[in-house]
Protein backbone atom coordinates (compact mmCIF):
# COMPACT_ATOMS: atom_id res chain seq x y z
CA UNK A 1 0.00 0.00 0.00
CA UNK A 2 2.86 2.51 1.16
CA UNK A 3 4.30 1.55 -2.50
CA UNK A 4 1.16 2.73 -4.35
CA UNK A 5 0.78 6.30 -2.72
CA UNK A 6 4.46 6.99 -3.79
CA UNK A 7 3.95 6.24 -7.21
CA UNK A 8 0.81 8.54 -7.11
CA UNK A 9 2.73 11.31 -5.74
CA UNK A 10 5.48 11.18 -7.88
CA UNK A 11 3.06 11.30 -10.57
CA UNK A 12 1.81 14.69 -9.08
CA UNK A 13 4.83 15.90 -9.20
CA UNK A 14 5.76 15.45 -12.30
CA UNK A 15 2.38 16.77 -13.85
CA UNK A 16 3.13 20.05 -11.61
CA UNK A 17 6.75 20.42 -13.12
CA UNK A 18 5.14 20.14 -16.56
CA UNK A 19 2.82 22.72 -16.21
CA UNK A 20 5.56 25.72 -14.37
CA UNK A 21 7.83 24.58 -17.83
CA UNK A 22 4.90 25.25 -19.62
CA UNK A 23 4.38 28.55 -18.48
CA UNK A 24 8.22 29.87 -18.72
CA UNK A 25 8.18 28.75 -22.14
CA UNK A 26 4.85 31.03 -22.87
CA UNK A 27 6.79 34.05 -21.94
CA UNK A 28 9.39 32.97 -25.55
CA UNK A 29 6.84 32.28 -27.62
CA UNK A 30 6.61 34.48 -31.09
CA UNK A 31 3.21 34.91 -33.04
CA UNK A 32 3.83 33.83 -36.59
CA UNK A 33 1.45 34.90 -39.38
CA UNK A 34 1.04 32.36 -42.10
CA UNK A 35 1.82 33.57 -45.57
CA UNK A 36 -1.35 33.79 -47.78
CA UNK A 37 -2.08 31.23 -50.12
CA UNK A 38 -0.84 30.99 -52.95
CA UNK A 39 -3.08 32.36 -55.91
CA UNK A 40 -3.93 30.49 -59.46
CA UNK A 41 -6.27 33.07 -61.06
CA UNK A 42 -4.45 36.30 -62.56
CA UNK A 43 -4.32 39.41 -61.12
CA UNK A 44 -6.47 41.41 -63.09
CA UNK A 45 -9.42 39.01 -62.38
CA UNK A 46 -8.98 38.49 -58.48
CA UNK A 47 -8.47 42.76 -58.41
CA UNK A 48 -12.34 43.05 -59.90
CA UNK A 49 -13.92 40.69 -57.67
CA UNK A 50 -15.60 41.19 -54.25
CA UNK A 51 -13.45 39.81 -51.91
CA UNK A 52 -14.94 38.69 -48.53
CA UNK A 53 -12.46 36.94 -45.65
CA UNK A 54 -13.86 33.53 -43.81
CA UNK A 55 -12.51 31.96 -40.77
CA UNK A 56 -11.12 28.95 -40.84
CA UNK A 57 -11.32 26.58 -37.31
CA UNK A 58 -8.84 26.47 -34.88
CA UNK A 59 -6.19 23.35 -35.59
CA UNK A 60 -6.28 20.09 -33.25
CA UNK A 61 -3.06 20.31 -31.14
CA UNK A 62 -1.32 16.80 -30.10
CA UNK A 63 -1.07 16.75 -26.60
CA UNK A 64 2.54 16.71 -25.56
CA UNK A 65 4.95 19.15 -23.18
CA UNK A 66 6.53 21.89 -25.02
CA UNK A 67 10.05 22.60 -24.55
CA UNK A 68 12.15 25.95 -24.60
CA UNK A 69 12.48 27.37 -27.93
CA UNK A 70 9.89 25.38 -29.86
CA UNK A 71 6.81 27.20 -31.52
CA UNK A 72 3.26 26.46 -30.45
CA UNK A 73 1.28 24.86 -32.67
CA UNK A 74 -1.86 26.59 -31.38
CA UNK A 75 -1.23 29.37 -33.64
CA UNK A 76 -4.56 32.11 -34.26
CA UNK A 77 -6.71 31.10 -37.26
CA UNK A 78 -5.15 31.78 -40.36
CA UNK A 79 -7.50 34.39 -42.57
CA UNK A 80 -7.84 33.45 -46.28
CA UNK A 81 -9.41 35.48 -49.11
CA UNK A 82 -12.64 33.51 -50.93
CA UNK A 83 -14.32 34.65 -53.98
CA UNK A 84 -17.42 35.92 -53.60
CA UNK A 85 -18.17 36.21 -57.10
CA UNK A 86 -17.59 33.02 -58.05
CA UNK A 87 -19.60 31.12 -55.05
CA UNK A 88 -22.63 28.99 -56.33
CA UNK A 89 -26.25 30.16 -55.64
CA UNK A 90 -28.05 28.25 -53.45
CA UNK A 91 -31.80 27.61 -53.77
CA UNK A 92 -33.77 30.01 -51.23
CA UNK A 93 -34.36 27.93 -47.74
CA UNK A 94 -37.70 26.35 -47.80
CA UNK A 95 -40.07 28.37 -45.20
CA UNK A 96 -41.34 25.32 -41.99
CA UNK A 97 -45.18 25.11 -42.07
CA UNK A 98 -47.11 27.21 -40.06
CA UNK A 99 -47.64 25.72 -36.14
CA UNK A 100 -51.16 25.48 -36.71
CA UNK A 101 -50.47 23.14 -39.96
CA UNK A 102 -47.99 20.55 -37.71
CA UNK A 103 -49.57 17.46 -36.17
CA UNK A 104 -47.67 15.57 -34.23
CA UNK A 105 -46.01 12.14 -35.01
CA UNK A 106 -46.81 12.75 -39.19
CA UNK A 107 -44.73 11.88 -41.67
CA UNK A 108 -43.48 14.04 -43.88
CA UNK A 109 -45.16 12.77 -46.99
CA UNK A 110 -48.21 13.30 -45.50
CA UNK A 111 -47.67 16.07 -43.86
CA UNK A 112 -47.00 17.74 -47.73
CA UNK A 113 -49.99 15.90 -48.87
CA UNK A 114 -52.27 17.42 -46.52
CA UNK A 115 -51.22 20.96 -47.04
CA UNK A 116 -51.61 20.17 -51.25
CA UNK A 117 -55.39 19.55 -50.04
CA UNK A 118 -55.77 22.88 -47.99
CA UNK A 119 -54.67 25.05 -50.98
CA UNK A 120 -56.60 23.16 -53.33
CA UNK A 121 -59.68 24.01 -50.86
CA UNK A 122 -58.91 27.22 -50.47
CA UNK A 123 -58.44 27.60 -54.81
CA UNK A 124 -61.79 26.03 -54.73
CA UNK A 125 -63.40 28.56 -52.38
CA UNK A 126 -62.01 31.32 -54.15
CA UNK A 127 -63.48 30.77 -57.95
CA UNK A 128 -67.20 31.49 -57.12
CA UNK A 129 -65.89 35.09 -55.57
CA UNK A 130 -64.08 35.02 -58.97
CA UNK A 131 -66.62 34.31 -61.02
CA UNK A 132 -68.65 36.75 -59.49
CA UNK A 133 -66.12 39.71 -60.06
CA UNK A 134 -65.79 38.50 -63.67
CA UNK A 135 -69.59 38.63 -64.40
CA UNK A 136 -69.90 42.10 -62.40
CA UNK A 137 -66.95 43.18 -65.20
CA UNK A 138 -68.47 42.03 -68.24
CA UNK A 139 -71.85 43.72 -66.62
CA UNK A 140 -70.30 47.18 -66.68
CA UNK A 141 -68.65 46.50 -69.56
CA UNK A 142 -72.21 46.22 -71.67
CA UNK A 143 -73.27 48.83 -69.48
CA UNK A 144 -70.56 51.48 -71.08
CA UNK A 145 -69.06 52.33 -67.56
CA UNK A 146 -65.16 52.94 -67.65
CA UNK A 147 -64.96 52.38 -63.93
CA UNK A 148 -64.37 49.32 -62.06
CA UNK A 149 -66.56 47.68 -59.52
CA UNK A 150 -64.34 48.21 -56.72
CA UNK A 151 -64.34 51.77 -58.08
CA UNK A 152 -68.34 51.56 -58.27
CA UNK A 153 -68.34 50.49 -54.33
CA UNK A 154 -66.44 54.09 -53.04
CA UNK A 155 -69.09 56.09 -55.27
CA UNK A 156 -72.28 56.77 -53.91
CA UNK A 157 -73.97 57.11 -56.82
CA UNK A 158 -72.61 53.94 -58.78
CA UNK A 159 -76.00 52.15 -59.40
CA UNK A 160 -74.12 49.99 -62.66
CA UNK A 161 -77.71 47.88 -61.66
CA UNK A 162 -79.93 50.93 -62.61
CA UNK A 163 -77.56 52.46 -65.21
CA UNK A 164 -79.79 51.40 -68.68
CA UNK A 165 -83.27 52.56 -67.05
CA UNK A 166 -81.73 55.53 -65.97
CA UNK A 167 -80.77 56.03 -69.57
CA UNK A 168 -83.78 55.29 -71.36
CA UNK A 169 -85.66 57.79 -68.49
CA UNK A 170 -83.79 60.37 -69.74
CA UNK A 171 -84.45 59.70 -73.16
CA UNK A 172 -87.93 59.72 -73.22
CA UNK A 173 -87.84 63.21 -70.78
CA UNK A 174 -85.71 64.67 -72.81
CA UNK A 175 -88.59 65.86 -75.24
CA UNK A 176 -90.82 67.25 -72.40
CA UNK A 177 -88.06 69.62 -71.47
CA UNK A 178 -87.04 71.38 -74.54
CA UNK A 179 -87.51 75.03 -75.92
CA UNK A 180 -89.13 75.77 -78.92
CA UNK A 181 -87.11 75.41 -81.95
CA UNK A 182 -87.97 78.66 -83.57
CA UNK A 183 -88.85 80.49 -80.64
CA UNK A 184 -86.65 83.61 -82.20
CA UNK A 185 -89.21 84.47 -84.38
CA UNK A 186 -91.97 85.19 -81.39
CA UNK A 187 -89.13 87.66 -80.15
CA UNK A 188 -88.95 91.01 -81.23
CA UNK A 189 -86.15 92.87 -80.01
CA UNK A 190 -83.85 89.95 -79.50
CA UNK A 191 -82.25 87.33 -82.39
CA UNK A 192 -79.80 84.52 -82.13
CA UNK A 193 -76.82 86.69 -82.37
CA UNK A 194 -77.75 88.34 -78.93
CA UNK A 195 -78.09 84.70 -77.98
CA UNK A 196 -75.02 83.66 -78.84
CA UNK A 197 -73.42 87.09 -77.58
CA UNK A 198 -74.95 86.65 -74.27
CA UNK A 199 -74.01 82.56 -73.84
CA UNK A 200 -70.30 83.39 -74.79
CA UNK A 201 -70.46 86.06 -71.58
CA UNK A 202 -72.24 83.61 -69.45
CA UNK A 203 -69.25 80.76 -70.33
CA UNK A 204 -66.88 83.50 -68.91
CA UNK A 205 -68.68 83.61 -65.86
CA UNK A 206 -68.78 79.95 -65.75
CA UNK A 207 -65.19 79.91 -65.64
CA UNK A 208 -65.05 82.97 -63.56
CA UNK A 209 -66.36 81.05 -60.46
CA UNK A 210 -65.32 77.69 -61.15
CA UNK A 211 -68.74 75.75 -61.54
CA UNK A 212 -69.20 72.48 -62.85
CA UNK A 213 -70.35 71.59 -66.52
CA UNK A 214 -73.98 71.05 -65.25
CA UNK A 215 -74.29 74.48 -64.13
CA UNK A 216 -73.50 75.87 -67.14
CA UNK A 217 -75.62 73.43 -70.03
CA UNK A 218 -78.80 73.51 -67.24
CA UNK A 219 -78.39 77.46 -67.42
CA UNK A 220 -78.55 77.21 -71.07
CA UNK A 221 -81.62 75.27 -70.92
CA UNK A 222 -83.41 77.56 -68.61
CA UNK A 223 -82.85 80.29 -70.89
CA UNK A 224 -83.92 79.07 -73.75
CA UNK A 225 -87.28 77.62 -72.20
CA UNK A 226 -87.71 80.94 -70.39
CA UNK A 227 -87.67 83.13 -73.81
CA UNK A 228 -89.50 80.34 -76.03
CA UNK A 229 -92.58 81.42 -73.93
CA UNK A 230 -92.20 84.93 -72.82
CA UNK A 231 -91.00 87.77 -74.83
CA UNK A 232 -87.82 89.39 -73.21
CA UNK A 233 -86.58 92.73 -74.26
CA UNK A 234 -83.23 93.73 -75.05
CA UNK A 235 -81.93 95.61 -72.06
CA UNK A 236 -83.07 92.28 -69.80
CA UNK A 237 -81.71 90.06 -71.96
CA UNK A 238 -78.71 90.08 -69.44
CA UNK A 239 -80.81 89.59 -66.27
CA UNK A 240 -82.54 87.01 -67.74
CA UNK A 241 -79.32 85.15 -68.01
CA UNK A 242 -78.10 86.18 -64.37
CA UNK A 243 -81.26 84.59 -62.63
CA UNK A 244 -81.01 81.45 -64.89
CA UNK A 245 -77.59 81.26 -63.81
CA UNK A 246 -78.60 81.41 -59.82
CA UNK A 247 -81.02 79.26 -60.42
CA UNK A 248 -78.78 76.36 -61.68
CA UNK A 249 -75.97 77.08 -59.55
CA UNK A 250 -78.35 76.77 -56.55
CA UNK A 251 -79.45 73.54 -57.99
CA UNK A 252 -75.96 72.36 -58.66
CA UNK A 253 -73.47 73.64 -56.58
CA UNK A 254 -72.16 72.90 -53.03
CA UNK A 255 -70.90 76.67 -53.05
CA UNK A 256 -72.87 78.66 -55.46
CA UNK A 257 -71.83 82.80 -56.18
CA UNK A 258 -74.12 85.27 -53.98
CA UNK A 259 -76.52 87.46 -55.41
CA UNK A 260 -74.05 90.16 -54.98
CA UNK A 261 -71.36 88.27 -57.21
CA UNK A 262 -73.88 88.43 -59.77
CA UNK A 263 -74.88 92.14 -59.51
CA UNK A 264 -71.08 92.75 -59.30
CA UNK A 265 -70.20 90.52 -62.22
CA UNK A 266 -72.63 92.87 -64.81
CA UNK A 267 -71.27 95.97 -63.52
CA UNK A 268 -74.07 96.63 -61.22
CA UNK A 269 -76.66 97.01 -64.33
CA UNK A 270 -79.13 95.40 -62.25
CA UNK A 271 -79.94 95.99 -57.97
CA UNK A 272 -80.03 92.66 -56.20
CA UNK A 273 -84.14 93.23 -56.16
CA UNK A 274 -84.33 92.82 -59.61
CA UNK A 275 -82.07 89.76 -59.74
CA UNK A 276 -84.57 87.96 -57.13
CA UNK A 277 -87.22 88.74 -58.88
CA UNK A 278 -86.41 87.73 -61.90
CA UNK A 279 -85.65 84.35 -60.42
CA UNK A 280 -89.43 84.27 -58.78
CA UNK A 281 -90.71 85.45 -62.23
CA UNK A 282 -88.32 82.36 -64.34
CA UNK A 283 -89.38 79.84 -62.27
CA UNK A 284 -92.93 80.49 -61.86
CA UNK A 285 -92.83 80.36 -65.45
CA UNK A 286 -91.02 77.24 -65.87
CA UNK A 287 -93.17 75.89 -63.36
CA UNK A 288 -90.29 74.85 -61.19
CA UNK A 289 -89.33 71.94 -63.13
CA UNK A 290 -85.20 72.20 -63.12
CA UNK A 291 -84.63 68.54 -62.78
CA UNK A 292 -84.23 67.95 -66.36
CA UNK A 293 -81.61 65.70 -68.95
CA UNK A 294 -78.98 68.26 -70.36
CA UNK A 295 -76.26 67.61 -72.72
CA UNK A 296 -73.40 67.07 -69.52
CA UNK A 297 -75.99 63.79 -68.27
CA UNK A 298 -75.76 62.32 -71.72
CA UNK A 299 -72.01 63.47 -71.82
CA UNK A 300 -71.52 61.78 -69.32
CA UNK A 301 -73.14 58.18 -70.72
CA UNK A 302 -72.24 58.79 -74.02
CA UNK A 303 -68.07 59.49 -72.89
CA UNK A 304 -68.31 56.46 -70.86
CA UNK A 305 -70.02 53.83 -73.31
CA UNK A 306 -67.55 54.84 -76.22
CA UNK A 307 -64.51 54.37 -73.72
CA UNK A 308 -63.00 57.70 -74.77
CA UNK A 309 -59.90 58.82 -73.28
CA UNK A 310 -58.86 62.20 -71.82
CA UNK A 311 -57.93 63.85 -74.78
CA UNK A 312 -61.30 62.80 -76.86
CA UNK A 313 -63.55 63.74 -73.65
CA UNK A 314 -62.06 67.24 -73.77
CA UNK A 315 -62.53 67.18 -77.91
CA UNK A 316 -66.33 66.33 -76.93
CA UNK A 317 -67.02 68.76 -74.76
CA UNK A 318 -65.15 71.60 -76.91
CA UNK A 319 -67.71 70.43 -79.64
CA UNK A 320 -70.84 70.46 -77.44
CA UNK A 321 -70.02 73.88 -76.64
CA UNK A 322 -69.28 75.39 -79.36
CA UNK A 323 -72.80 74.21 -80.60
CA UNK A 324 -74.49 75.86 -77.61
CA UNK A 325 -73.05 79.63 -78.78
CA UNK A 326 -75.33 78.91 -82.26
CA UNK A 327 -78.71 79.02 -82.08
CA UNK A 328 -79.03 77.16 -85.39
CA UNK A 329 -77.75 73.98 -83.43
CA UNK A 330 -81.39 74.57 -81.48
CA UNK A 331 -83.11 71.64 -83.93
CA UNK A 332 -80.72 68.82 -82.50
CA UNK A 333 -81.49 67.31 -79.39
CA UNK A 334 -78.99 67.03 -76.89
CA UNK A 335 -78.64 63.18 -76.88
CA UNK A 336 -78.56 63.59 -80.17
CA UNK A 337 -75.67 66.16 -80.30
CA UNK A 338 -73.52 64.53 -77.53
CA UNK A 339 -73.48 61.51 -80.36
CA UNK A 340 -72.62 63.52 -82.98
CA UNK A 341 -69.44 65.23 -81.36
CA UNK A 342 -68.93 61.52 -79.96
CA UNK A 343 -68.86 60.25 -83.97
CA UNK A 344 -66.41 62.80 -84.59
CA UNK A 345 -64.51 63.24 -82.41
CA UNK A 346 -63.56 59.01 -83.56
CA UNK A 347 -63.15 60.34 -86.72
CA UNK A 348 -61.11 62.88 -85.93
CA UNK A 349 -58.54 61.01 -83.72
CA UNK A 350 -58.53 58.26 -86.76
CA UNK A 351 -60.26 56.44 -84.22
CA UNK A 352 -62.50 53.46 -85.40
CA UNK A 353 -65.95 52.05 -84.44
CA UNK A 354 -69.32 53.61 -83.77
CA UNK A 355 -72.02 53.32 -80.58
CA UNK A 356 -73.87 50.48 -79.73
CA UNK A 357 -77.58 50.32 -80.07
CA UNK A 358 -78.02 50.22 -77.09
CA UNK A 359 -75.84 53.41 -76.23
CA UNK A 360 -78.18 55.67 -78.46
CA UNK A 361 -81.40 55.46 -80.32
CA UNK A 362 -80.09 56.91 -83.57
CA UNK A 363 -77.81 55.48 -86.23
CA UNK A 364 -75.19 56.57 -88.47
CA UNK A 365 -77.52 58.79 -90.82
CA UNK A 366 -78.95 60.59 -88.23
CA UNK A 367 -76.23 61.83 -86.44
CA UNK A 368 -74.17 62.53 -90.29
CA UNK A 369 -75.93 65.76 -90.57
CA UNK A 370 -75.50 67.04 -87.03
CA UNK A 371 -71.82 65.58 -87.26
CA UNK A 372 -70.61 67.75 -90.39
CA UNK A 373 -72.38 71.41 -88.79
CA UNK A 374 -69.92 70.51 -85.47
CA UNK A 375 -67.37 69.82 -88.06
CA UNK A 376 -68.20 73.41 -89.79
CA UNK A 377 -68.44 75.02 -86.13
CA UNK A 378 -64.47 73.62 -85.56
CA UNK A 379 -62.92 74.91 -88.33
CA UNK A 380 -64.42 78.20 -88.13
CA UNK A 381 -63.88 78.73 -84.57
CA UNK A 382 -60.60 80.43 -85.07
CA UNK A 383 -62.47 83.28 -87.01
CA UNK A 384 -65.80 83.31 -84.73
CA UNK A 385 -65.83 86.21 -82.76
CA UNK A 386 -67.18 84.60 -79.93
CA UNK A 387 -63.57 83.22 -78.74
CA UNK A 388 -64.23 82.29 -75.08
CA UNK A 389 -64.97 78.73 -75.64
CA UNK A 390 -62.18 78.28 -78.03
CA UNK A 391 -59.78 80.07 -75.24
CA UNK A 392 -61.00 78.24 -72.38
CA UNK A 393 -60.21 74.76 -74.62
CA UNK A 394 -57.11 75.96 -75.79
CA UNK A 395 -55.90 75.90 -71.53
CA UNK A 396 -53.93 72.87 -69.93
CA UNK A 397 -53.58 74.35 -66.51
CA UNK A 398 -54.87 72.60 -63.17
CA UNK A 399 -57.81 74.29 -63.02
CA UNK A 400 -58.26 74.34 -66.70
CA UNK A 401 -57.40 71.11 -67.61
CA UNK A 402 -58.61 70.97 -71.60
CA UNK A 403 -55.40 69.41 -73.05
CA UNK A 404 -55.39 72.48 -75.20
CA UNK A 405 -57.52 70.83 -77.66
CA UNK A 406 -58.48 73.95 -79.41
CA UNK A 407 -55.20 74.29 -80.45
CA UNK A 408 -55.17 70.73 -82.25
CA UNK A 409 -55.38 70.11 -86.01
CA UNK A 410 -57.20 67.50 -86.74
CA UNK A 411 -56.90 65.88 -90.77
CA UNK A 412 -60.72 66.82 -92.91
CA UNK A 413 -62.67 64.23 -93.54
CA UNK A 414 -64.56 64.15 -96.86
Amino acid sequence: MEGRQAHALQEITNVDIAGSNNAQCGKKWQRVEPMPPPSSAPLGILSSLSLTTATLPPPIVAEGRLTEGHVSAALPPPRVQTCQGLAPRLPPPLLPPHPQELVQDEHPVQMMARLQLSQQQQQHQQQPQQQQQQQQQQQWAHAGLSATPEEAVQRVQGTVEYTQEIVNEMFLNEPLFRARVNYMDSQLEINGRMRGILVDWLVEVHMKYRCRPESLYLTINLIDRYLSLVTVARNRLQLVGVAAMLIATKFEEITPPEIGDFVYITDNAYTKEQVLQMECTMLTTLSFQIVVPTAAHFLGWFLQSNRCGNVQRELCRYLVELALLQYEMMPYPSSLLVAAAVLLSNELITRPGHLAPHVAPYDETQLRACANELRALLEGAATSPLQTVRRRYGLHTGDHPHHSVAGMTFPRVI
